[in-house]
């Protein structure tokens, strides 16, 4: 690594080099893929982290002070509305992309390190945050669900991105912290 990596970048913008851009985009472009043609129906070998994930979603509703019932991935309210927490609805995937583009990135490895933690980290705060409200949903306008359902899917898709950039250029901010 040469020593011009800890130098703040003095520009607007990062010195993407062409390799640069096409290690993002061949990211992008797996990452993309993964997403498409990874299937929509519950997995049995990529369904480890489910159960857990509606173990904390049900953990959160009961903070919220609502009830709640869990048998494996399934969360059910006494008054009738349940939904099933699979592998698709973890947040793993968005995470897993968030992370990818910020290890593609042209940056000190540290800085990268720290990106991927923090941002995979918060992709999967505001997915247990989507589940919350979802269920929340479910429960009291349950003919919202699939619009809050797709709102919701949006958002998460939208929250890579935008975070990714958000980082990129958070370190090149004057005093910013790029040189880790």
């Amino acid at each position: 690594m040469s020593n011009a990596a800890a130098v703040p970048w003095p520009g607007p913008s990062p010195p993407f080099t062409r390799a640069d851009r096409m290690r993002v985009t061949v990211t992008v472009a797996l990452g993309l893929a993964v997403v498409v043609l990874s299937p929509r129906e519950p997995v049995p070998m990529l369904g480890h982290a489910d159960v857990p994930v509606a173990a904390v979603t049900a953990a959160l509703v009961r903070t919220a002070g609502l009830e709640i019932e869990q048998e494996g991935r399934v969360l059910r309210h006494p008054g009738g509305f349940a939904m099933e927490v699979y592998w698709r609805c973890t947040g793993l995937l968005p995470a897993a992309f968030l992370a990818a583009l910020v290890v593609a990135s042209p940056c000190p490895l540290r800085w990268r390190l720290a990106g991927a933690i923090v941002g995979g980290g918060l992709i999967l705060v505001l997915n247990l945050s989507r589940l919350l409200v979802l269920f929340v949903v479910g429960v009291f306008r349950p003919e919202y669900f699939a619009r809050a359902h797709d709102t919701w899917e949006l958002i998460i898709v939208l929250s890579v991105p935008t975070a990714w950039l958000l980082w990129l250029n958070l370190g090149r901010q004057p005093g910013g912290t790029m040189d880790l």
